[in-house]
């Protein structure tokens, strides 16, 4: 199959690999749409796998399962499915705690090869554990990838609980931006002000319903925030972004008793 290798920082090779094999328990997906999330870029820019090399990355999949081992019953070949990144074990202390995104006996997509494929092979430990969706008939893969980044940014306005009359800021006007803009607006914010240093990015996010756009190449992003808050600040700050000084910003966005969220990783070496 063809696959694309990460051989060291930004060495990405598209090349001919073998294809894995239908796992015993398991089954075997023909890769068709996998997003490209930010951690990607992130991981394949620095030496995310010292030492590990090659590697596929990729985990925003979405495929149709080709092979699939006799005893499974819960899923047919066919089928159309997303696939969670994580395996949670749903049985350690922090998953009965409903803290599954701290079990302790995870099994991590970024300990496996990815989706960056034309095929990629979920074992029977995946199977047990489920977070397998079927996607419906008539739905796009490309669009049915977002399912876990729009899950993530779901769960970061439940975690913060955004509510009735909040003032949130977000600082990137990405497809994250996007989905928190969207969520925040949902569930009754009374303000939305999106961050960014990109005018085109800015310019799209007219068509979500924001109330105001800050670029923060041109202006100054902390008194803009400001001055739409009648100098409070804001309810809510997330840092939508790889960037430490929009981070270190979005402290001094947010009013006193408020909560600032690191949305967005960075890079070990910054």
């Amino acid at each position: 199959m063809k696959a694309a290798l990460m051989y060291g920082p930004g060495d990405i090779r598209y090349e001919q690999v073998e294809r894995p094999c239908c796992p015993e328990g398991g089954f075997l997906l023909k890769v068709k749409a996998v997003g490209l999330c930010g951690s990607d870029i992130r991981n394949l820019l620095t030496d995310s796998k010292a030492g590990r090399y090659p590697h596929i990355y990729g985990h925003e999949i979405v495929g149709e399962i080709v092979e699939i081992d006799e005893n499974v019953t819960k899923y047919q070949r066919g089928q159309m499915v997303y696939v969670y990144p994580m395996a949670h074990c749903l049985r350690c202390e922090n998953c009965r705690n409903g803290k599954h995104e701290c079990c302790t006996e995870a099994e991590s997509y970024t300990d496996l090869q990815g989706g960056f494929a034309e095929y990629i092979a979920y074992s029977a430990t995946r199977v047990e554990r489920g977070a397998i969706f079927e996607v419906p008939e008539g739905r796009e893969p490309i669009a049915a990838t977002l399912a876990e980044p729009l899950s993530s940014t779901y769960a970061c306005m439940e975690n913060i609980q955004v509510s009735l009359g909040d003032s949130v800021v977000i600082i990137g006007a990405g497809p994250i931006g996007v989905f928190l803009a969207i969520l925040a607006r949902i569930r009754g914010a009374s303000k939305v002000i999106v961050i960014d240093k990109n005018a085109d990015r800015l310019a799209l996010m007219e068509a979500f319903n924001v109330d105001h756009r800050i670029d923060s190449s041109k202006e100054d992003s902390v008194e803009k925030v400001k001055e739409y808050t009648n100098g409070h600040g804001a309810h809510k700050v997330i840092s939508a972004n790889p960037s430490i000084e929009a981070q270190q910003q979005s402290i001094f966005m947010a009013r006193k008793c408020g909560i600032v969220v690191f949305f967005g990783g960075v890079a070990k070496n910054q």
